[in-house]
């Protein structure tokens, strides 16, 4: 890989009753490190969203961490010195 640092992601998507929180808590009962999750439905509750807003929020949120990693990166490839997560 020549030294370049790679993000994993995971997305769990699915309609609603197909099991996406409930593989969450199976995780977290497991102590799998989970990082930062963004959950519409856990905005929608936090905030009293409707969905289209919480989804919305969720995407806002998204764009914030991908501009922070990106922002991360830009600081690594300049000092060339990474010990730790990325993001």
């Amino acid at each position: 890989m020549n030294g370049d640092i790679m993000n994993n992601y995971v997305i769990v998507a699915g309609a609603d009753g197909t099991g996406k929180s409930s593989l969450r808590g199976v995780l977290e009962g497991q102590n799998v490190l989970l990082g930062h999750i963004i959950d519409a439905d856990a905005i929608a509750k936090e905030y009293n969203f409707d969905n289209i807003k919480a989804g919305k929020k969720a995407i806002e949120e998204i764009n914030y961490c991908l501009a922070r990693c990106k922002m991360k990166l830009n600081i690594l490839k300049k000092n060339e010195v990474h010990s730790g997560p990325l993001c």
